[in-house]
């Protein structure tokens, strides 16, 4: 590391700084600053002041630089030249009030000025429109309304509201400061299901209390017919995922379209999307940190833990009679159980001694009877819980930029 100063003498300290005998023909204050300086390095180069540009620069407070509107001289050249102004002294632009040259005081410079009101209004050029809201604005950066009054009682120009309005929604540091409302979504829906299982939610639960070596479970509905599922896993791996999934929901009903996931790692991997691709299904990942994406399984996961917790079994000894309750209960939001919309009937449950019969209906048209109401099926509207207030602004679908919010 080099150390560049502008004197002579200084070096002469610097070597003084070694030779404790010649110490004394420098001031104290001298020494002590070289000695620091000595600590850090020993190469001490002498450079010429015009030189040394990056030390005086540092060692000057910034000046404020005001634009020069107090020229008068440039307020006649520019007021002479805007077309806009002989517009108005033609006639051929309208402009509420009457536009009179006054001399200034001590100079015999004549400007324009607006003499309708309580105290002679400048009329702005268009070259000095932006400087004259830029000086005014930017001393606290007021709202519209403050600002439009602030230039309104000193300068006038046409459209000088509409150029106020513009000119301050556009200032950045107001728009960093001043977030009155952040930008709110709304969280988009999924398309109708055209069929049942066509589309799939995927979720892992764990790691649970180890039962059997037992400690994840792969939890799995229907869009459609609200069919929960749940299987015990060994392990979160992306190869047990990909092939319990296979097993337990494919080879039982079928492929289907659309397959929700989260972002974890398991539906992720190079392995489950080469069995998505393979079998022609899509798969579509939620945004990170936004479970509701995936809400259909994720809403399944409460009352699913519910069972297990107020069991007195162990969660694996459990989940059978879980998964039972879950698709014999009537749910509010279709009117059904999940079990009628995928088998045409209830299940029978624990307790149950009386059973609906078929008898006396042919098997060809109890067979045709089903399938015309399984056609005639509908899937119903999700049930969206804790809504949130949604705001977007207008401008939002137009901007070419936005800011992004950072939460710390």
């Amino acid at each position: 590391m080099s150390i560049y100063i502008e004197e002579n003498a200084e070096l002469a300290v610097v070597k003084a700084l070694n030779k404790p005998q010649n110490s004394d023909k420098c001031s104290p204050r001298r020494l002590r600053q070289l000695d620091f300086i000595s600590q850090f390095t020993a190469d001490i180069r002498y450079v010429p002041e015009k030189e040394n540009v990056v030390a005086d620069s540092l060692s000057r407070v910034c000046e404020i630089q005001f634009s020069s509107l107090s020229d008068l001289k440039l307020w006649e050249s520019s007021q002479n030249s805007d077309p806009e102004l002989k517009g108005i002294l033609e006639g051929k632009i309208k402009f509420s009030g009457d536009l009179v040259k006054v001399q200034m005081p001590d100079s015999e410079i004549s400007l324009y000025c607006n003499v309708n009101s309580k105290s002679n209004r400048f009329y702005v050029p268009g070259e000095l429109r932006r400087k004259i809201f830029d000086n005014l604005h930017n001393m606290s950066h007021p709202g519209i309304r403050a600002t439009k009054t602030l230039i309104a009682s000193r300068y006038c120009w046409p459209n000088q509201n509409k150029d106020i309005t513009n000119w301050c929604r556009a200032c950045i540091s107001c728009q960093k400061s001043k977030v009155h409302q952040y930008t709110k979504a709304p969280i988009s829906q999924f398309l109708p299901p055209d069929a049942r299982f066509a589309y799939v939610h995927l979720d892992l639960i764990g790691p649970l209390p180890i039962f059997g070596g037992f400690r994840y479970c792969l939890t799995m509905a229907d869009r459609f017919t609200r069919w929960p599922e749940a299987v015990p896993l060994l392990d979160a791996k992306a190869e047990t995922v990909a092939i319990f999934f296979m097993f337990n929901w494919i080879s039982r009903f079928g492929l289907p379209q659309r397959v929700t996931c989260d972002q974890g790692g398991q539906f992720d991997s190079g392995l489950f999307q080469m069995l998505t691709r393979m079998f022609g299904v899509q798969c579509v990942r939620t945004a990170a940190f936004h479970p509701n994406s995936n809400g259909m399984v994720e809403r399944m996961h409460r009352p699913l833990k519910q069972a297990l917790m107020c069991s007195k079994q162990t969660w694996f000894e459990a989940l059978p009679l879980a998964l039972l309750g879950l698709r014999t209960v009537l749910r509010e939001d279709i009117n059904a159980t999940a079990a009628e919309l995928t088998y045409g009937t209830n299940l029978r449950v624990p307790g149950q001694f009386f059973v609906d019969s078929n008898i006396g209906i042919p098997l060809p048209d109890y067979l045709s009877r089903l399938q015309e109401l399984m056609r005639a099926l509908k899937p119903s509207d999700p049930v969206h819980h804790g809504l949130k207030a949604v705001y977007m602004p207008k401008d939002l679908q137009t901007c070419d930029h936005v800011f992004v919010r950072r939460v710390l």
